[in-house]
């Protein structure tokens, strides 16, 4: 399986991708000092456009060109207690969680012009300090706490509504591109939650202890995984399967961001780089950080001026906690071949050409056989494609389940009286490059056990845009293969 997943991304590296025209690759251009406080969370861009980090015991403000200020309780009109992470902007102001006690409430508002005349806020189902927290696509503040989501309008907290979720353990939330949210729960044998506006939500199990998660194009989300093992990045797609990358022990991907330039980047603690990962899964690391030994990216987020801005912790040493400002975040430009569009592009009368936004469509999908013996060789899936695209087709087992709370996992002593389900196990993923009309993957199918099999089909063309993924089922006969 370890090999497969490896199969799935290509890893190379971000020096060996040549700069076009006057594109150049992004570059660590900065290391600014947050000394005397110990970074603890996460980063936003404030309504000012300067980057506020959530420290411990204090908040640091950091302008574009790197000045760097931090702020304490009496900067904050002694509203401040012990932040927990979470921040977030919205309204006008910036938002913050901390552990509420003392006179302290689990918000502070801050108004970034003033920041003397920061307010705790009350806000009704907020009982604690959350790391999970953002401003959802309906313009409402989301915190998540054990066992539930709370929403609230910035213009009016006291209207708050709670969502209960049995056994969330929420790490950290995220606003989608299709209107939704997704949250890391870090138990539940390991999941993401995608979550309604409405409060309706759907578990997705992908195992370990997935930490920080950051939303892209089509609803898709990319999420760091330092708990699995192997360690490893995630790319979700709505309604589908995890698909993985492994990365070297001692990796630590943590948090993530989308950037500019349209891709995933993931601040990889431990091996103190950024992994960049595009929306159609290559991945490409980036170095250039400080060599401070235990010091490594933590947090980061994108930011005007096609920047990345990125905390470096050194646990148990405030002293060396400072911030990273990465440049050259930028669009690349639309490919061309000796000055002309490239093939395939589509010019306007003046010349000019416009961004491509539409999808390819997959139809026509069927396989040569839906049922076959176990030693098949070779079975075809046949399908047509409304432009040249990139293919990948995930192959999975349905296998027998037990639930636990509200996901179908693994079948234990302990859940032997649980109601039965039918879960998904990833048993190989094909990757093939399409063209403009009928197409036809080949299956190897002689190692595939006896069995019910579903297979989901995607297709990225050269634009990063992605087909919805199409799901058809196969059955596998037979005496199963000994494992």
């Amino acid at each position: 399986m370890r090999a497969i997943r490896r199969l799935l991304l290509l890893t190379v590296v971000l020096a060996a991708v040549p700069a076009t025209g006057a594109w150049a690759a992004p570059k660590v251009d900065g290391v600014f000092d947050l000394a005397g406080v110990q970074t603890n969370g996460q980063l936003t861009v404030g309504p000012d456009n300067n980057v506020w980090v959530a420290l411990e015991q204090a908040v640091g403000r950091v302008r574009p060109d790197g000045g760097a200020a931090v702020l304490e309780t009496g900067d904050l009109g002694n509203t401040l207690g012990f932040p927990t992470g979470g921040i977030t902007s919205a309204d006008g102001f910036v938002w913050l969680s901390q552990s509420p006690g003392g006179g302290k409430q689990a918000i502070v508002k801050i108004p970034p012009g003033n920041p003397s005349s920061a307010s705790g806020v009350a806000v009704t189902g907020i009982d604690g300090g959350a790391t999970a927290m953002t401003t959802g696509p309906d313009g409402n503040i989301w915190v998540g706490l054990p066992g539930k989501l709370v929403k609230f309008p910035p213009a009016s907290p006291a209207a708050a509504t709670t969502y209960a979720i049995p056994g969330l353990t929420p790490k950290a939330i995220t606003s989608a591109s299709d209107g939704t949210l997704w949250v890391t729960d870090t138990g539940s044998g390991g999941q993401l939650v995608n979550v309604t506006v409405t409060g309706e939500f759907t578990p997705h199990v992908v195992g370990g202890q997935p930490q920080f998660v950051g939303a892209g194009p089509g609803g898709q989300v990319v999420y760091g995984n330092p708990n699995n093992d192997p360690q490893q990045i995630g790319r979700l797609l709505p309604g589908g399967l995890p698909q993985t990358i492994d990365r070297p022990n001692g990796s630590d991907p943590f948090g993530v961001a989308f950037g500019a330039d349209g891709a995933y980047w993931i601040a990889e603690f431990a091996g103190n780089r950024l992994a960049r990962l595009t929306t159609d899964g290559q991945l490409t690391t980036l170095g250039g950080l400080p060599v401070v030994p235990g010091q490594g990216p933590r947090q980061l987020t994108a930011a005007p001026g096609n920047t990345l801005w990125v905390t470096l912790d050194k646990p148990g040493d405030p002293a060396l906690t400072k911030i990273a400002r990465i440049t050259g975040v930028d669009p690349p430009p639309a490919p061309t071949q000796g000055g002309t569009p490239a093939a395939g592009a589509v010019t306007t009368a003046g010349g000019a050409t416009p961004t491509d936004t539409a999808a390819p469509s997959i139809t026509a999908v069927s396989f040569s056989k839906r049922a076959f013996a176990s030693g098949t060789k070779t079975v075809s899936l046949r399908f047509t494609l409304s432009e040249p695209a990139t293919v990948k087709l995930v192959l999975s087992r349905r296998v027998a389940g037990r639930r636990r709370g509200t996901s179908c996992v693994k079948p234990t002593r302990t859940l032997r009286r649980a109601k039965r389900c039918t879960r998904l196990v990833r048993v190989r993923t094909i990757s093939a490059t399409g063209k403009a009309g009928a197409n036809a993957v080949q299956i190897d199918a002689r190692r595939l056990t006896a069995g019910s099999y579903g297979a989901a089909l995607t297709a990225t063309d050269a634009a990063g845009n992605r087909a919805r993924a199409l799901t058809r089922t196969f059955t596998v006969s037979g005496k199963p293969r000994r494992r």
